[in-house]
């Protein structure tokens, strides 16, 4: 499990290094005293601004510190830099021109691959086709060009794999949009060693380098498959195949096992080592039935597989049986990988929350230290009483100050869990919500007269609740009055769509509008940015967002006083792909209003809805992604006013649904039936439900037939 570091390490002391990507490959540190507590006040020892911006995570050798960075508008320089351990102090940089130039925006990775350290040299990569050598100094010892040896790096996104070595070569995995490789060159002159060509695919995933036998092998986890490679030829020993998920995080190997992480809930597998050829249907030691690892990669450590997925919720499994031990929602999703090191696991979140468990089967929080940064967390490097931090154009070091190996209290419960919500500041119905960062968000809505809209009766409001301290909704932003319209939560920003604007006074006639907009709210600047407007106007639809696309579904379009026209497209956009572009997807098998959507599986569900006839459905119509098709789902159960105005949403594997009925319904595992859990403490339509922690929903606003619009929030727990 450690044949990274035994190889690479031997004239060191391993808690004096972090050599590679996730240190020997596997996110383990041997450092005896890293910090426990900190903040933006205590704990840190310096931050050093990079020249550039960069993904990639630092590497450490002794006393320096090595870091790479892409600068210029196009990515025009590729730039490697020395840093002094103790200081901080740049102790050199060294530019390389760059092989290959693309526009930086953030969708495309910038200087992602994370660099290698040996006792000899710093070995560096860019997604620009640099490849490099240098010596602790900054001298360069060699350097080439992959793009113009083998070709452009073809993609979307941009290259994201870290380098490995093994005794006497760098490898180099690239998976992309062309001709794929995996490429060993040697480590002293910069010939290529060997080349392992590949089918064509995008990856992300870094290969790691363990041994076996005293053998050396590379391990690929990588869209699809995971493989074993021979370090001596490039040549594959055994490989398994059908896994879903994997582009993203990169295998961990904990001694006989190999963890592949997923983006996919329940499609997290552990794989024997040994075996030729095809091990597919002999060597799958489990699949776990809960979790995903959507940014980061799995953490092998002490008898237990430690993972983050997209929401932020961490998830410990046992590491023998991949059965789940416990999870907890820390805050918001990593990009850097989980961190082991003695007794504790360290999750950095991507905004500087560093939640410090400890190792085991019983959650037990020590430390939560908050680290504030205008940008992301992308990677970190441990050594002994040393902890860097890595965002896209800070290096923080921090260090263990007196008293920072003191446990706090164990915390395993929202407080949210506990106490009652505050509630709206006015009642308020057909408004778009969403959950994001341990907040919940409210925009827009009606709080006027009943079936007189008007613009005096709409609001422009952007409302938060900090689920942390949940004491009062605050304004946060404002912005166009709308109702009839979604609010969705990706990527660290909200995103407003659609709705519709009343153009009349109170006492006017009314005058409705459907609108096209599109528009993007960053929490951090507290600004609304507008983006590319829908095909055509739409309001009374719902939308909800699958990985990195918001899809949008029903709806109709009123334009004054013409009739309205019932939507009978679904559009989608990508929010990965620059320029952003909308677009069709598979006509869907129905024209509804009124309706919620929800998502389980990867799977897009529409629920019941207003149909152009004035009749309610319940039914449920199901939308793939992957084949662009759409299935017929099950039946609502009870009353048809179970399908009008519903609010639908995920909690951990399972899909619920409250009605205007006050039924709470969940979808069965197979997804063949909607089953009866509950009841909600009032009954309301054209309401939003979201969860606030592991096992509650808060109930935000909506109208009832009997008792009007709402502004009372409640709390809804669901049972294990």
């Amino acid at each position: 499990m450690f044949s990274l570091l035994i190889s690479i390490a031997i004239s060191a002391n391993p808690g004096d290094v972090w050599p590679a990507f996730r240190g020997g490959g596997n996110s383990v540190s041997a450092a005896k005293h890293l910090p426990l507590k900190w903040s933006d006040k205590d704990g840190v020892a310096w931050t050093t601004k990079l020249p550039g911006t960069g993904q990639s995570s630092p590497v450490i050798w002794e006393n320096r510190a090595f870091v790479t960075a892409v600068a210029g508008n196009n990515k025009e320089t590729a730039v490697v830099v020395g840093i002094d351990l103790a200081s901080g102090r740049v102790l050199w940089q060294k530019e390389f021109k760059s092989s290959e130039t693309a526009k930086i925006s953030n969708y495309t990775s910038q200087a992602a691959p994370t660099p290698a350290v040996d006792a000899e040299r710093v070995y560096a990569f860019f997604e620009t086709g640099n490849l490099a050598a240098l010596d602790h100094n900054g001298k360069a010892v060699w350097q080439r060009s992959l793009t113009t040896d083998y070709g452009k790096f073809l993609g979307n996104h941009g290259l994201g794999s870290s380098i490995a070595l093994t005794d006497d070569a760098v490898i180099v995995l690239v998976d992309h949009g062309g001709p794929s490789y995996l490429l060993a060159v040697n480590k002293t002159t910069g010939e290529t060693l060997w080349k392992s060509d590949r089918p064509q695919k995008v990856s992300w995933s870094s290969p790691v380098v363990t041994q076996i036998d005293g053998e050396s092998q590379i391990i690929i986890s990588s869209n699809g498959t995971c493989e074993a490679i021979d370090s001596k030829n490039g040549k594959q020993l055994w490989v398994v195949e059908g896994l879903e998920g994997n582009t993203v995080p990169s295998a961990t190997v904990a001694d006989d096992l190999v963890i592949v992480g997923s983006s996919k809930v329940g499609a997290n597998v552990a794989i024997r080592r040994g075996g030729t050829g095809n091990v597919t249907k002999t060597h799958l030691a489990w699949k776990s039935s809960d979790g995903s690892a959507t940014f980061s990669s799995p953490l092998a450590h002490r008898g237990h597989v430690y993972m983050v997925n997209r929401a932020g919720v961490a998830f410990c499994l046992d590491a023998n049986t991949g059965k789940n031990v416990w999870k907890q929602r820390i805050g918001e999703s990593c990009w850097a990988s989980p961190l082991g090191a003695g007794d504790r696991v360290y999750f950095f979140s991507k905004s500087g929350t560093t939640t410090v468990v400890a190792a085991g089967a019983k959650l037990n929080v020590l430390a939560k230290n908050v680290l504030p940064t205008a940008d992301r967390v992308y990677g970190v490097a441990a050594v002994d009483a040393k902890l860097l931090i890595r965002t896209s154009n800070r290096l923080v070091c921090i260090s263990e100050t007196e008293g920072g190996t003191t446990v706090s209290e164990p915390t395993t419960e929202n407080a949210s869990s506990s106490q009652k919500l505050p509630a709206l500041p006015r009642a308020i119905t057909s408004f778009g919500a969403a959950v994001l960062d341990d907040a919940l968000y409210i925009y827009g809505g009606f709080h006027g007269v009943a079936h007189h809209y008007s613009d005096k009766g709409q609001s422009g409001d952007l409302l938060r609740l900090d689920l942390k301290k949940p004491t009062e909704w605050k304004v946060v932003a404002k912005g166009p009055k709308l109702q009839g319209h979604a609010l969705v939560a990706q990527g660290g920003k909200l995103y407003r769509v659609g709705g519709f604007t009343a153009k009349n006074k109170d006492d006017e006639d009314q005058d409705l509008w459907s609108v096209p907009d599109f528009a993007r709210f960053d929490p951090k600047t507290s600004k609304w940015e507008e983006l590319p407007p829908m095909p055509s106007p739409r309001s009374s639809f719902d939308a909800i967002a699958i990985d990195d696309t918001i899809y949008v579904v029903g709806g109709w379009s009123m334009q004054g006083d013409k009739e309205a026209d019932w939507q009978e497209t679904a559009i989608a956009i990508d929010l990965s792909k620059s320029p952003l572009k909308w677009k069709e997807v598979a006509k869907p098998p129905f024209q509804r209003r009124a309706l919620s959507v929800g998502t389980i599986n990867g799977k897009l569900h529409a629920i019941g809805g207003m149909q152009p006839n004035g009749k309610i459905t319940t039914n449920t119509a199901v939308y793939d992604p992957k084949t662009d098709s759409w299935s017929k789902g099950p039946k609502l159960p009870g009353d048809d006013m179970n399908g009008f105005g519903s609010a639908c949403f995920p909690l951990g594997k399972r899909l619920f649904v409250t009605t205007a009925t006050g039924k709470v319904l969940t979808l069965s595992n197979d997804g063949k039936s909607w089953t009866p859990t509950g009841k909600t403490p009032t009954a309301r339509f054209f309401h939003r439900m979201l969860p606030v922690d592991d096992n509650h929903f808060g109930l935000l606003g909506g109208a009832s037939m009997k008792t009007g619009k709402f502004s009372e929030v409640e709390l809804l727990k669901i049972g294990q």
